[in-house]
Formats: structure tokens, sequence, C-alpha cells
């Protein structure tokens, strides 16, 4: 049977719908890390009390679509189905805007109610996610003078300040967040590892609300200052607010480096001829239907210099080559 293009684009759409579904609940719930180094599954020997007859009809799914194999009344993951799984992290961040999908019919009549992202999911995701961005960041901040703590603005599950430890003994973490679970979280991850910190709610925007608590907190520390993908969510993009955000840092903590990383739009000529080989498309939608807009790099990049700040490097990630040009998704940037 012949399947045209559109055909397959309908196929392929509507089975990403699916699994984004079934592959996130099974990656949050523990699930997927018990089964990944089994050789075969037995589904009616799970310890999470799942039900052996929804699970059978999943991994049925599963077999269905080329990612797992029926041996007899058990199943083995394919080395595709393998691959999928293993990366289920990547599933949850898109995930974790469902309730806006699923409300797409108010949104379009400006009913949009309790609509919100699942933000103990996109912590997940994103910390997972953000690990090679990190490792770039620390790096940078080796080569400046000696660090001794950090501020982690929009701190998440604290997975930077984690990572940053393992590499530059840090004496004390101020987090702040606008997310309760993410205050609860991340102090008890630094608790674990038995880092001095002090997690506060509050909004990363408000620099003078968490500023002073912050100076009197790390008094005599050589202090980094560290934003992950928070400018488009506190600033609404404008460029006043922007500087004037930036400047307030500065004010503050005049001497210490400022690490930002950010998701940067890219041309839609761009991505409707890459379209295959990207998700971008469905993170700038989930952003722009969550009202954060997403900048341009150019733009980005020329906002950041009007500030009291120095780019002092810029490094690409999620490069998309297209006619000759190179397009990076995310940007990271030292400033000083």
């Amino acid at each position: 049977m012949h399947i045209s293009e559109f055909q397959k684009s309908i196929i392929q759409n509507i089975r990403g719908f699916y699994l984004t579904q079934i592959i996130s609940y099974l990656g949050k719930s523990g699930y997927l890390d018990k089964i990944l180094g089994d050789e075969l599954i037995n589904l009616k020997t799970n310890n999470l009390n799942f039900s052996s007859n929804v699970l059978r009809t999943i991994f049925e799914y599963f077999s269905n679509i080329g990612l797992a194999k029926k041996i007899k009344k058990n199943y083995r993951l394919t080395e595709l189905g393998r691959d999928v799984l293993r990366r289920y992290s990547s599933y949850f961040v898109p995930h974790s805007y469902r309730d806006y999908l699923y409300n797409i019919d108010k949104l379009l009549i400006n009913k949009k109610g309790k609509i919100s992202v699942d933000r103990f999911e996109n912590i997940l995701g994103s910390g997972k996610t953000h690990l090679r961005y990190f490792l770039h960041a620390i790096h940078n901040l080796k080569k400046e003078k000696p660090i001794t703590s950090l501020i982690d603005i929009g701190i998440g599950n604290a997975d930077f300040a984690l990572n940053l430890n393992k590499q530059i003994k840090i004496n004390k973490i101020f987090g702040v967040d606008f997310s309760k679970i993410s205050v609860k979280e991340s102090a008890k991850a630094l608790n674990k590892r038995k880092i001095k910190n002090k997690v506060i709610y509050c909004d990363g925007g408000k620099v003078d609300k968490w500023a002073k608590r912050a100076v009197n907190y790390l008094k005599d520390e050589n202090t980094a200052i560290s934003l992950w993908f928070l400018i488009h969510e506190i600033t609404d993009n404008s460029e006043k607010k922007i500087v004037s955000f930036l400047n307030k840092i500065k004010f503050y903590f005049p001497n210490s480096p400022l690490v930002i990383c950010e998701l940067v739009k890219i041309p839609s000529e761009v991505l409707s001829r890459n379209k295959n080989n990207s998700y971008i498309p469905e993170y700038l939608f989930f952003h722009q239907l969550s009202s954060q807009n997403v900048l341009e790099l150019n733009r980005l990049s020329s906002i950041l210099q009007k500030s009291k700040y120095k780019i002092k490097s810029k490094i690409f990630f999620d490069e998309i080559k297209d006619k000759n040009k190179v397009y990076p998704s995310c940007v990271l940037y030292t400033l000083n």
C-alpha cells in the first residue's frame, strides 16, 4: 500500500501525541528506570502496583510501532525502543505544558482560567536536559577569580548548583524561585549534600527584594550568579525591563560574573525547512502560548550589550544548519 508524505506526517503527529503521554508518565513514576536494564520484561512483577492489563496494552502498542517485541508472555525492548525510552526526560518539558494544549478551546476565546504548567515535571525535565549546558558554564566560571558562593535565580531543583559544587567547592548557595515546589525540592537536594543554603520563594524579577537578603547571607563570599531560561519569563522581553533587571543585579553584585542561558527564536522559514530535525517549533509554540515570548539571537545580544555588563563569551547549542548558515536554538552567555 502506497502511503503519501502527508499521510506519513499525520501518522507521526498522532503517534507523537500518544507517546508523549505514555512515556512521560512511565518516566516520572520510575518504571522505565526499573525495566531499562531488563533483558525480558515481566509485566506482572512491577513494584508500583500498576495494572498488568494496562501495562500489557501499552507494551502491545509498543510492539505494534517497533519499540518492543513480545516473547511468549514477556516483552523485550528493541534497540529503537531502548534508545527512545532511555531518553524519557526529553518528553517532560513539552508534556509539562499539556494543560495549555488541553485547554486550547478556552484560550481561543480568552477564557484562560486556571491553566498552568506542571512545575514539578518541568523541573525534572529541565534539570536533565540542561546538564550539557551546565558543563560549559562551569568551565567558564573556573576561569574567573575563585568562586565560593552562588546565587541561582530560578534555581529549579538545584541541578546547576549541585553540578557546580562537584567542580568548585562552594561554601553557600542562595536560591530564588517563584515556585514553592522548586523552593522545597532544591533546598531538600542541597541539604542532602550538606551544602549550606538559603532558598527563598520570590519573583526573580524583583531584584531589590531578594538581592538585599542575598548580600547579607553571602557576606565576604566571592559570588557567581546564574540565570537559566528566565529572562523571557520575568521581563516580557521588554528591552527596558531586561536592561533595568540586569543593571540592578550589577548594582548589588558589581564584581560577580553572571551566567545567562536562553532559548532563542529561529526564523520560521528555517524551522519549516528543518522541521524533521528539531523540536524547537514545539518549544517556541508552548512558550508563546504561555505568554513567554522568545527573542531572536541578535536582538538578545544587543539588549545585553546595553546593560552595564560586558559579554565575555557566547556558546551556541542545538544548531540548525540551513543554506550555509548556522542558527543556534540556545545560547549561553558569560557576562562581567
